[in-house]
Formats: C-alpha cells, structure tokens, sequence
C-alpha cells in the first residue's frame, strides 16, 4: 500500500497501533468494521514499535481484514509527530492538513470513526 497514494486528495484515516497494546486490539476491529461501510474513508492501520510478524498473527487472530503497514523505524510516527502512547489517530484532509484525533483517544464504535473524519 503507498500511504500517499492513499491519502492523496484525503480524507484517509492513519492509525499506529502495536501487538502489545490492548486498546489497540479493541480499536482495530473497530477500524476494521468501519472500514467495510459504504462511504468509508480509507483507514490506514500502521503497526509501530512491535515484531512485523507479529502483528500479522493478531490480525489473523483478531480478524482484522485492513491492509495494515508496518514501520519498523517509527518514521512515518516521527514525521507526523505522533505521542508515544498508542493507539494514536489521524486524520488526513482533502486540503492536505493532518489533525491528530483526541476525542476519543481510542475508537470503540464506528459511529465515533465516521464523526472523526467528517
């Protein structure tokens, strides 16, 4: 998946995430179920800080159906200057502009997803 490609003329929904975080676990069936709704905005889960085969045994497990990234060196989290604590959310505009989401800090309906990228 190219992330730009993606975002590209937005509104996209970047999510890091890690295999050892709980809330993340929760957040990305969220994700997931919102993701397979007519109109939704494409969700970009980006695995940080975690073994990349890992996180492909707990989609698996979760049954998380979202092509998910992984980004071993945090670069991506470096550039749009994510806080260390997960999961973390963004959202990416039609203008460009990138608006970290802090309410809710951590996703758990898909009503509360689709209010995030209005």
């Amino acid at each position: 998946m190219d992330v730009a490609t993606t975002v590209a003329g937005g509104p996209a929904l970047i999510n890091f995430w890690a295999t050892w975080c709980q809330p993340c676990q929760e957040e990305l069936r969220v994700l997931d179920g919102y993701a397979q709704e007519p109109g939704a905005v494409p969700v970009i889960p980006v695995q940080v800080m975690s073994g990349e085969s890992d996180g492909l045994e707990l989609l698996t497990k979760l049954g998380v159906h979202l092509p998910s990234l992984y980004d071993g060196s945090d670069a991506l989290r470096k550039v749009l200057k994510a806080p260390p604590n997960l999961p973390a959310s963004f959202v990416v505009q039609a203008n460009g502009s990138v608006i970290q989401v802090t309410s809710p800090l951590t996703f758990s309906t898909p009503d509360q997803v689709r209010e995030a990228v209005k």
